[in-house]
């Protein structure tokens, strides 16, 4: 019994053994499947995984991507250390292993086999192995990381550029201005000394655009910048505020003095002829000035200064230069009240029509009327048209203006016409900016049928300035007014800078010889040769001429015997209301000459603009 009891006791024995023999073979397959699978992660892992003696820094264990990032064989290890790989690794990662301080964190750059750098974000970790420092060090190659970080500080400077900067001349934009200028001041204030800030405008810029197209616009632009840039010191600073705006900051200087001296130069050096696609240009500016501290202590207030300074140079003839001043203030608030005053004038009684009636010189007979826009403003009275004309250009009220007239004249043709009286034809004037809306040709399609009358009957007057450098746009409207039946006359002929073998390509019936040669051409030769010249051309390219402000005998005799047509002038009729148009034009129905005398008699209205 004791022997069978001894046999189990073995037999369990033995089953225990077995049981555990088989939980540590199990055990021990399992640490080497782990094992296994823990080198096969290491081995495919693209950061390099190293372990280094802390002593010595020797590398005594390295994943494959030692290998593959910086060409090191596995027979290197052992025989290289961390400093070999990095000075800065070495010094910085082996200080902390040998103390036992915990994981760093940094970048720097390894240098492979083939001398090759390679910018490394490594983390280092300190360990003791059975009694032994060591540091585990894994580096992640970062070149393609720290390649897009690059470009994306050259995004953000190039965005900050291009925020700060205009796109076509590189000059430095509003923005910029606003944050420089108050650095400007603070070392202005420190220095005692004066900034000056020159608003700069380019005259009839968009002349050259019409005539020569956008894109020798912007070289035009191009070119003005760099002038601009290169007739100012260092340290100025050279803006560009949009369109053909500029503006210049003069920093540092002792006195208003050398503020006129800086914008002489800058008009000296932008006159200078520019080629242009073949075209030499002379470039005109207009320069509106204030300085610091006198005219404003911030950017708004010099801005708006110099603007104002600005429109007075523009008032004043263009191609110069204006310091701001009290009064230019006073002046421009004068010019809006008259501004807003004109915009509630309009669709009310205080705007009217008078007309100028044109005589044939040989028959003394009316041949047509010029329709004159008249305001008479409830307490200040007649407004000539030279004053509020230019007001409703800048104000952007002349299209609706011209528009009433139109509306006006074709309504006071059509009441002639009712009456059974003879119709003259009368010309209306119209600016650049009728044909830029665009509308012009329908409007007078479409009145001239509203009131049943002739589009003949229509006559359209416009600036020798305008017309020269006008689009194809302009010119086809032009045409087309002239398909219509209508006529073109050239206003003021002789003052502008056209072209004579450009004049004959031009849709015009008509050319006006301005007032300013007439009045002198009896006793200036100067005057008298123009006039004979403008007759000249005019009957050799078949146009019709007429003579404006004639005022005597003599000047009438003279022009009779240049062969000019027609003529109007206060020797026969000032301007006059339509009443008095009804007795010129009865006159003609009964077939009667018309006395010029008689005429001259008539009451017309005061301070009148022919």
């Amino acid at each position: 019994m004791m022997a069978g009891m001894y046999l189990a006791l073995l037999f369990v024995f033995g089953l225990t053994v077995i049981a555990l023999l088989a939980i540590i073979y199990h055990s021990q397959r399992a640490r080497v499947s782990t094992e296994q699978r823990y080198q096969s992660v290491v081995v495919q892992l693209d950061d390099i995984i190293l372990l280094a003696e802390a002593a010595t820094g020797r590398i005594i264990e390295a994943n494959p991507a030692l290998t593959r990032l910086l060409a090191y064989e596995s027979t290197d290890v052992g025989q290289i250390d961390l400093a070999r790989l990095s000075s800065k690794l070495a010094a910085a990662v082996l200080d902390r292993a040998r103390g036992m301080v915990g994981t760093s964190r940094r970048r720097l750059t390894m240098t492979g086999k083939d001398g090759r750098a390679v910018p490394m974000e490594i983390t280092a970790t300190p360990m003791e192995i059975e009694g032994k420092s060591y540091v585990c060090v894994v580096a992640r190659d970062i070149t393609v990381r720290r390649r897009a970080e690059r470009q994306r500080v050259r995004d953000r400077r190039r965005l900050a550029r291009l925020a700060h900067h205009d796109s076509l001349t590189g000059l430095p934009n509003r923005l910029y201005l606003q944050q420089r200028l108050p650095k400007l001041i603070a070392a202005a204030d420190r220095d005692r000394s004066l900034i000056a800030l020159l608003y700069i405008d380019l005259d009839h810029f968009k002349d050259i655009n019409d005539s020569l197209g956008h894109s020798s616009g912007d070289r035009l632009l191009t070119s003005v910048a760099k002038r601009l840039r290169a007739s100012v010191a260092t340290g100025d600073v050279v803006v560009r505020m949009g369109g053909d705006e500029f503006i210049v900051v003069a920093r540092g200087l002792p006195a208003i003095s050398a503020v006129d001296y800086i914008a002489r130069r800058i008009q000296e050096t932008l006159s200078a002829q520019i080629d242009i696609d073949g075209v030499r240009l002379s470039v005109v500016v207009s320069i509106g000035i204030s300085v610091y501290p006198n005219d404003g202590t911030n950017l708004e207030q010099l801005l708006k200064h110099a603007d104002i300074a600005l429109y007075q140079a523009k008032a004043r003839g263009r191609g110069n230069h204006q310091f701001f001043t009290d009064e230019m203030k006073t002046s421009l608030s004068d010019r809006l009240e008259l501004e807003h005053a004109l915009r509630r004038a309009i669709g009310t009684s205080q705007l009217y029509l008078e007309y100028q009636p044109s005589f044939d010189l040989q028959s003394g007979k009316p041949v047509g009327f010029e329709a004159l826009l008249r305001w008479n403003h409830p307490q200040l009275g007649e407004i000539p048209p030279s004053r509020f004309i230019p007001i409703a250009e800048q104000g952007n009220l002349i299209l609706e203006l011209g528009s009433s007239v139109l509306r006006w004249v074709c309504k006071q043709l059509a009441e002639w016409q009712k009456a059974g009286l003879p119709l003259l034809p009368v010309s209306i004037n119209v600016t650049a900016r009728h044909f830029d809306h665009g509308r012009l040709v329908d409007t007078v399609a479409d009145l001239t049928r509203e009131f049943d009358i002739d589009a003949n009957l229509l006559h359209f007057e416009i600036t020798e300035g305008a017309v020269m450098h006008n689009s194809d746009q302009h010119l086809g409207a032009l045409q087309a007014l002239r398909n219509l039946g209508s006529r073109i006359l050239i206003d003021d002929f002789g003052t502008g800078y056209s072209s004579l073998s450009y004049l004959k390509h031009l849709p015009i019936d008509t050319l006006k010889i301005d007032r300013a040669f007439v009045r002198d051409m009896a006793t200036d030769p100067n005057d008298a040769a123009i006039v004979t010249a403008i007759i000249a051309v005019a009957n050799s390219l078949g146009l019709h001429t007429v003579a404006e402000g004639v005022e005597t005998a003599e000047q009438v005799a003279a022009l009779m015997k240049l062969n000019c047509q027609t003529a109007q002038g206060f020797y026969f009729s000032r301007p006059v209301a339509p009443e008095q148009c009804r007795v010129m034009l009865n006159h003609l129905q009964q077939r009667r000459t018309v006395d010029t005398t008689k005429v001259r008699a008539l009451p017309g209205k005061g301070s009148i603009q022919q």
